[in-house]
């Protein structure tokens, strides 16, 4: 047998019957790890004038406890989405189950956090500001980007977790 016959019976990537993408467990796991960047980014901020113009101070989304819970259910989606490839069906019907759960648990959770911009902000005192006095700067506080990351992420691990569990009936 010549080197190049060798070379053409050699299996590649992709072109087996047996090796294919399973995409809602790739979405679960994306979807999860989004979120959690997202919750690093930073869910909200707030802005206060200062004699040169504006200062923005970004909070994480750890810094309130919708953000921890997202992070904690970011996790438990890419686990999921790893169950998902395991060989033992028992396992992929855990795993698509838990995957819903934890998808709609984002999804929850990045939106609670929307309604919590001014909770999670308060009255922080810049400096040289007094609280209660003529002297506090009046304070814009505002979601930010990473907030909306988290958002789009539950909503990619909630279809990624539909499919899955569509696909664990069929």
């Amino acid at each position: 047998m010549s080197d190049a016959a060798a070379v053409d019976e050699a299996p590649r990537v992709g072109t087996t019957s047996n090796t294919k993408l399973h995409y809602p467990a790739i979405g679960l796991a994306g979807g999860g790890a989004i979120a959690i960047m997202g919750v690093a980014l930073g869910w909200w901020e707030y802005s206060f004038p200062v004699s040169d113009g504006v200062v923005t101070v970004v909070l994480k989304g750890t810094d309130d406890w919708t953000g921890v819970l997202c992070m904690l259910f970011g996790f438990l989606a890419i686990f999921s989405g790893i169950a998902l490839l395991v060989d033992d069906a028992q396992m992929r019907t855990i795993g698509a189950a838990l995957g819903v759960a934890m998808a709609l648990l984002i999804l929850a959770t990045a939106i609670a956090g929307l309604f919590r911009a001014d909770s999670v902000v308060g009255i922080p005192q810049p400096l040289g500001a007094t609280l209660g006095g003529a002297d506090l700067p009046s304070l814009v506080r505002d979601v930010s980007s990473g907030l909306y990351v988290s958002i789009v992420a539950g909503v990619i691990a909630t279809v990624s977790s539909v499919l899955a569990v569509r696909e664990r009936a069929a």
